[in-house]
């Protein structure tokens, strides 16, 4: 029997919505409990990195692809009212672009290389602002001729959309290349939310994660159980920090198991009173963070025999983590964007955990035999 092929593959899975892959996630841990896999009264709460189906951003590389998208609208729009357009000057200007960005990419761990990069960045952005005086005299010549033209509704709208997406680049285009002149040539520090990180996919930021390597992308939420099941998958937008998310993930596992643990073991990235005070609130009776601050917070109950082995039990988090990540590909994304970013890991979650259902029913028919 011929296997489909992978575009096949993915077009099926793409067409299951959201609120059906949810759906199936709940019904999944229902499953669960009712071939007494898992009791989910021993949780375990910890976040990770994936990187965003997107290039490591450099401005060079983001200025020189919305000038290629911007020139690309313009000759849209022309060809929709059946007229060539063509501009040598901006061709030409895009091919430069395009040879600095890659000479730029080039002179990290160099000797010289902030002279060089000042030196390469200063023609790129003399370039990009005569780019963006000449393409946008363009696009009013563009308007002016054809101001009056008689379209249907729906064509109307398409190029009014292609208008806006057009005056959407070029700012974003003004933009990056004014923090990019301010952090090369006045040696001011931008901070990642100021900036344009991809154009594939906005959404995307930095993930700074305990010392590691920085990633582009997101830090999703995962809450596991005892018996290594995933019961709760939250992306967050941007690099939300860990004591933020802790009782919005502990809730979206509680809603789905309906259970609410006995005990909750996190590292110490969200060690909070407040945390602690609303945990406990909720009825879970053993509540414990590990690390410096955790123990801080958790001195009387720190050496108490429950808490100890919550901390050791971490590791259980840890090595479904690995797994996720290096066997069901959950630290790289095909999809692009916060929303289509949730769909892909929770279904990836799904995926692991009728896996590891699969691994648990025969280890239970092992036992029974036996």
């Amino acid at each position: 029997i011929k296997s489909p092929g992978t575009s096949t593959i993915h077009d099926n899975l793409r067409s299951i919505s959201p609120a059906t892959i949810e759906a199936i996630f709940d019904l999944q841990v229902k499953m669960i409990k009712k071939e007494d896999l898992d009791s989910f009264d021993r949780m375990f709460v910890d976040s990770t990195s994936v990187r965003a189906n997107s290039a490591w951003p450099t401005d060079s590389d983001i200025m020189h692809r919305l000038a290629k998208r911007i020139l690309r609208i313009l000759t849209c729009l022309h060809k929709k009212f059946g007229v060539a357009f063509s501009d040598k000057v901006l061709s030409r200007w895009i091919e430069l672009f395009d040879k600095l960005d890659f000479k730029i990419s080039l002179v990290r761990g160099k000797a010289n290389a902030d002279a060089s990069r000042k030196k390469l960045y200063g023609k790129f952005l003399v370039k990009i602002r005569k780019f963006t005086v000449r393409i946008a005299q363009k696009m009013k010549v563009f308007r002016d001729e054809h101001r009056d033209a008689e379209l249907g509704f729906s064509e109307k709208q398409r190029v009014n959309s292609m208008v806006e997406f057009f005056s959407e680049a070029l700012s974003d285009l003004l933009h990056v290349s004014e923090y990019c002149h301010k952090r090369i040539f006045e040696d001011e520090n931008i901070s990642s939310r100021e900036k344009i990180l991809s154009l594939s996919d906005g959404d995307a930021a930095f993930i700074i994660k305990g010392g590691r390597e920085t990633v582009l992308g997101y830090k999703p939420q995962i809450v596991v159980s005892d018996k290594m099941f995933v019961s709760s998958v939250l992306v967050p937008d941007g690099n939300a920090a860990d004591s933020d998310m802790l009782t919005l993930a502990v809730n979206d596992s509680i809603a789905r198991t309906g259970v609410t643990p006995r005990v909750l073991s996190a590292d110490d990235g969200y060690v909070s009173k407040n945390n602690l005070a609303a945990l406990r609130t909720l009825g879970i009776e053993t509540v414990s963070f590990s690390g410096s601050k955790g123990k801080k917070l958790l001195e009387k109950e720190w050496d108490l025999k429950e808490y100890v082995k919550a901390r050791n039990d971490r590791s259980k988090a840890e090595s479904i983590m690995f797994s996720l990540k290096y066997l069901f590909d959950f630290g790289q994304l095909q999809r692009r964007g916060v929303e289509e970013t949730r769909v892909e890991l929770t279904m990836k979650a799904v995926i692991y955990n009728f896996y590891h259902m699969v691994k648990m029913r025969a280890s239970k028919t092992r036992r029974l035999a036996a």
